[in-house]
């Protein structure tokens, strides 16, 4: 059956919903239970490596400030989560990011209806119900800046495509701009550099048309990432050294294992021999982030190998060759 994409960006629109809604109001997340209260929030949050995530922080606190000003209160009893929780904390992450998961599935949406991504229609959904399921599963850990990060990974994707396809310069300042907000939002951001490293490397090998645009994107992330830190005078890259317990600890074990097999998943979903080579660049060009993960985060946070899985995700359906010929 063919489908329009009106009716796929309503589908996908439900099944953000719909995912978020069990995620948030059927399991529970008890994890991060002591942030759901807006002193603890602020106490985490404006300190330590947390203190430069300053966009979607300062959404989730706008939201709660807004639901706390509103003449009426919605009840849930959250004795059970914390006894110091506040349902608008909780309806504010809820919110968010429900907000946010919903805008990166109808972006990767897009991404899956470019003339570069190689598959068929039953494949393309199931790329974006995939992604869905993903970023819940690893949403036992509430944060106010994962589901805006993913957002953000794929606009620049999805702009990246079309300047691949012609080189224009102001396509060139949007991705250096979307680059730049995305840093504002998680260090992450920086995935999406190694993103267009893997295909300018492949467009154009070792050359002028292949660095340049990099250094630029460079810029633009290390003068966010640098002028965010000269702001709040403070330049700290770690809360603890986390590497030790990433290696002894049974549940950060099961965090490695985590990503081992959803390396392995996307390779095996890969289209041909070039995805697969792109997929093992990618996470080579991917290693400041993975060896900062390993010793600033508890690998147990399976949500640390999100952003790298959904990447691999929609490189092993991305054609090269598609791109080479436009």
């Amino acid at each position: 059956m063919k489908v329009n994409l009106f009716f796929k960006i309503i589908f996908v629109t439900l099944f953000a919903i719909v995912v978020n809604i069990f995620i948030y109001f059927a399991f529970g997340s008890v994890y991060s239970a002591p942030l759901l209260n807006i002193d603890s929030f602020k106490e985490q949050y404006e300190s330590g490596v947390y203190q430069y995530r300053w966009l979607s922080t300062s959404l989730l606190i706008y939201i709660y400030n807004f639901l706390e000003s509103l003449p009426f209160r919605i009840r849930l009893k959250m004795d059970f989560w914390d006894k110091n929780a506040q349902p608008n904390m909780f309806f504010a992450y809820a919110f968010l990011n429900t907000f946010f998961l919903i805008s990166a599935n109808i972006v990767l949406l897009l991404i899956t209806e470019t003339k570069y991504f190689v598959a068929n229609q039953s494949e393309k959904i199931f790329v974006v119900t995939l992604s869905t399921l993903s970023i819940g599963l690893s949403q036992f850990v509430l944060v106010p800046y994962d589901c805006s990060s993913y957002f953000f990974l794929f606009v620049f994707v999805l702009i990246f495509l079309k300047y691949l396809k012609n080189k224009r310069l102001i396509l060139l300042f949007v991705l250096i701009s979307i680059l730049m907000i995305s840093t504002f939002n998680r260090e992450s951001s920086a995935l999406s550099l190694s993103f267009a490293a893997v295909f300018l490397y492949n467009k154009y090998g070792l050359n002028k048309k292949s660095w340049l645009p990099m250094v630029y994107l460079v810029i633009g992330f290390l003068a966010t990432y640098i002028g965010v830190r000269l702001a709040v005078d403070s330049f700290e890259i770690r809360n603890e050294n986390f590497f030790l317990e990433n290696m002894i600890q049974t549940r950060n074990r099961f965090g490695i294992l985590f990503w081992i097999v959803f390396l392995v998943f996307s390779l095996l979903v890969s289209n041909n021999k070039q995805t697969t080579r792109n997929i093992l660049i990618f996470h080579l060009f991917s290693l400041p982030y993975i060896i900062m993960c390993f010793y600033t985060g508890a690998l147990y946070e399976i949500r640390l190998y999100i952003p790298i899985f959904l990447s691999c995700l929609i490189i092993s359906k991305l054609s090269i060759e598609k791109i080479k010929t436009n």
